[in-house]
């Protein structure tokens, strides 16, 4: 059994290669007690806003207590000589970029990259990075949303490009030959957006309730307009915290009936 866990390990890393090399890019030179912390902020899905623009990231991670914290990192592109050679190999190597966009990065490409002195995974040296949490450099919450690159990156090899500089788009000129190409903004089906979704409400109309023919005796009118609309819509965005603090409450009560159960 174990030797199949390994062999599963093993063909993880062997499909997934660029997963492994941008974790270790992003471990080396950091602090490896808040890196550390970081990934498990992030096993517990304690961020609550991620958006990539270009070469940038922001996001906002809970800290598992009480506080919310903006993290920005701003990564560093390849420019001058580099960014030329890389744009002649992708002209030149068609088939695996193709293969990055479908989410496939070949090592061999990776290899050719990097024997023409492009590295294309970012390290620390490659970007930089602030949080308002003011306590320390490389702290938890810049490591947290590096786990969560880590992530997009595994799924989304093109990704890594883009952070360094070179877009889909930039991609596609090349690709096409066509300086001028713009990606044209994409209309998603009406049965994937969330608004196909919305579930209807009807009026509230209590004047055709008839009480007393269930009760046998009429109840007080009741005044719904201070009634607050619930802020929990967008639920999915807390649910880590939720989930910690009902996992926290649970164990108390258990710990509590298991000191106490004796007495009854």
């Amino acid at each position: 059994m174990e030797n199949n866990d390994n062999d599963n390990s093993n063909n993880n890393q062997e499909h997934n290669w660029w997963h492994y090399v941008l974790y270790e890019k992003f471990y080396e030179n950091s602090n490896i007690t808040k890196f550390n912390l970081g990934r498990k902020l992030f096993n517990k899905r304690a961020i609550s806003y991620f958006d990539i623009e270009d070469r940038t990231v922001e996001a906002v991670v809970f800290d598992g207590k009480k506080g919310y914290f903006e993290v920005e990192i701003e990564f560093k592109p390849i420019a001058g000589i580099l960014r030329e050679k890389l744009m002649e190999l992708i002209k030149d190597r068609m088939d695996h970029v193709l293969d990055i966009i479908n989410g496939k990065f070949s090592k061999e490409f990776y290899e050719e990259l990097k024997e023409n002195g492009i590295e294309i995974f970012p390290g620390w040296a490659n970007f930089s990075y602030k949080c308002n949490c003011k306590k320390s450099k490389k702290c938890d919450h810049v490591a947290t949303v590096l786990h969560r690159i880590i992530n997009e990156v595994t799924f989304n090899p093109i990704l890594i490009f883009e952070l360094r500089g070179i877009s889909i788009e930039n991609i596609y000129q090349i690709i096409l030959d066509d300086d001028d190409f713009e990606l044209s903004d994409i209309e998603l089906p009406k049965e994937l957006t969330n608004s196909y979704y919305d579930v209807g409400r009807t009026p509230h109309d209590e004047a055709s309730i008839k009480v007393a023919r269930y009760y046998g005796n009429d109840i007080p009118f009741t005044d719904a307009d201070d009634i607050k609309e619930s802020y929990l819509r967008f639920s999915q965005i807390y649910h880590g915290k939720i989930r910690d603090e009902f996992y926290d409450i649970y164990e108390d009560i258990t710990r509590y009936l298991k000191q106490n159960i004796k007495k009854f």
